[in-house]
């Protein structure tokens, strides 16, 4: 068995201790995730995630893994180790406990309390063995409520329970009070000018719902509205920023259905799209058209990052009907447009090559895509991976694929623009232009991401820190997208 043991300054001699103790053993390896010196300026977070994640890390590759947890604060080491997907950790040090905790719950990790009276190395190592030599009987109640278990810790929620509706009458709590939180701007500028503001509570009419946010993904055109290069939708101040978001329904105006017909209810957990910007609030009022159902499997991250970026980059293949046929150049292809973009291609049979920074290549090569660097000399890097003459280009960053396209001989109606308007009028390319959103087409996209045959990193932010945000976003070179977690 593998033992991953993690400690503190506070529990740095019994973690010693118990190491040593356990390295005696024939049985036992331990790996220890702790200081090399009695440090009291450390803290025991990062020692018992690391501890956390190796035990889970080890038993998907079948080894039989048992995560021994110290630190100051027992309770605190105990709710950090169970917010790792497949970690089962217990509090305590009796032996009949922590069998029990084994034979029925399956726990994986134990923490104890060094602070109760008597818990020295020789009570804390007997422990340890309590559970070391336990084994999980499986029965299948119990088999049951464990699968139960980790079936909410990845999509947040539990298949025949009414789990979604509890939460949404949580969410619905928040708003009694009259007010809820909006991410605003007073003037424009760079990301300084945004501020969270309380704001009042919004209530569906005919044909809406209310929204309690989850997450709001970010794009480009926040910033050129924000910024002031795009003419604004509401000429007054405050104004709201974000377009795309995922979250539970929490209250339902009169005859509000979905596009296929389905009516909305309490408890709906979905993703969407506002018609201005202003997604960046705690609450929303939407069209009920906006929306489309949340696979329970999909993250709430990557559900309220979807939309613009899968809706666009649709779009984009339905103008020049990307297929087998085809060899399509991708810029930006580790962008949120240009990921989710090469991936449908592929999906189509097409061949698809595509630029990125250093960092991304490697990535983009993982999904099959034939990843060049961008930079001066393009087209003869393209030309030289590329199986078959180019037949379009889909550009998502400036007028560097384009012409490089052209130079390699695409016809410019073959050469899809969405990000350098000039250049659509002046080469006479073709764009996507203001196509219709579809809620039908983002919820087969979200089902194609939930089944993993679309993958799409997604970096996380506070809603506090939406500044820091789209700082971010504004240095270019991400990958993926970036969201809010409200």
């Amino acid at each position: 068995m593998r033992v991953h043991l993690a400690y503190d300054h506070a529990t740095f001699a019994l973690g010693s201790e118990l190491a040593t103790a356990l390295q005696g053993r024939d049985d036992v390896s331990v790996i220890a995730h702790a200081p090399d010196f009695i440090d009291e300026g450390d803290d025991y977070p990062a020692f018992t995630l690391n501890a956390a994640r190796a035990v889970v890390a080890d038993q998907d590759r079948g080894t039989d893994a048992l995560g021994i947890l110290l630190g100051s604060s027992p309770v605190g080491v105990a709710i950090a180790a169970n917010k790792v997907e497949g970690v089962r950790a217990v509090l305590g040090h009796d032996p009949a406990l922590l069998r029990s905790a084994r034979r029925i719950d399956d726990c994986n990790a134990v923490v104890i309390d060094h602070r109760c009276d008597g818990v020295d190395a020789a009570a804390a190592l007997i422990a340890v063995e309590s559970l070391m030599t336990q084994r999980f009987d499986k029965n299948p109640d119990d088999v049951r409520r464990i699968v139960q278990v980790m079936e909410f810790e990845t999509s947040g929620t539990i298949a025949g329970w009414q789990v979604g509706y509890t939460e949404a009458v949580l969410d619905s709590a928040r708003t009694t009070a009259g007010t809820t939180r909006a991410l605003l701007y007073r003037a424009c500028g760079d990301p300084s000018v945004l501020a969270v503001e309380p704001v009042p509570a919004p209530h569906p009419g005919p044909g809406q719902v209310r929204v309690a946010v989850k997450a709001v993904g970010l794009n480009p055109i926040d910033v050129k509205f924000r910024s002031g290069l795009y003419p604004p939708q509401d000429e007054a101040f405050p104004r709201g920023t974000a377009q795309d978001f995922a979250g539970t329904v929490d209250e339902v105006g009169p005859d509000a259905h979905y596009t296929d017909g389905r009516p909305c209810t309490v408890g709906d957990r979905v993703l969407g799209w506002t018609d201005s910007q202003g997604a960046a609030a705690s609450d929303l009022v939407v069209p009920a058209t906006n929306l489309a159902r949340k696979p329970d499997n999909l993250s709430w991250d990557v559900a309220g990052a979807l939309q613009t970026a899968a809706l666009t980059a649709q779009a984009s293949i339905d103008v020049l009907g990307i297929g087998e046929h085809d060899v399509v150049l991708v810029s930006a292809a580790g962008g949120g447009v240009g990921l989710l973009y090469s991936q449908l291609a592929l999906a189509s049979g097409a061949v698809v090559i595509g630029t990125a920074g250093n960092d991304n290549l490697e990535f983009l090569s993982s999904l099959g895509i034939i990843a060049v660097p961008y930079g001066p000399g393009l087209a003869d890097r393209v030309k030289a991976v590329s199986p078959e003459p180019l037949t379009a280009v889909q550009d998502n960053h400036g007028r560097e694929a384009v012409l490089a396209g052209l130079e390699l001989g695409v016809p410019p109606e073959r050469i899809v623009a969405i990000a350098d308007h000039a250049a659509v009028a002046e080469l006479g390319l073709s764009s996507p232009g203001r196509y219709l959103r579809s809620a039908a087409t983002l919820e087969r996209i979200a089902n194609a991401a939930a089944a993993g045959k679309l993958g799409i990193p997604v970096q996380t932010f506070p809603f506090e820190q939406a500044r820091e945000a789209y700082e971010r976003l504004e240095t270019g070179h991400g990958r993926g997208k970036i969201a809010l977690r409200v």
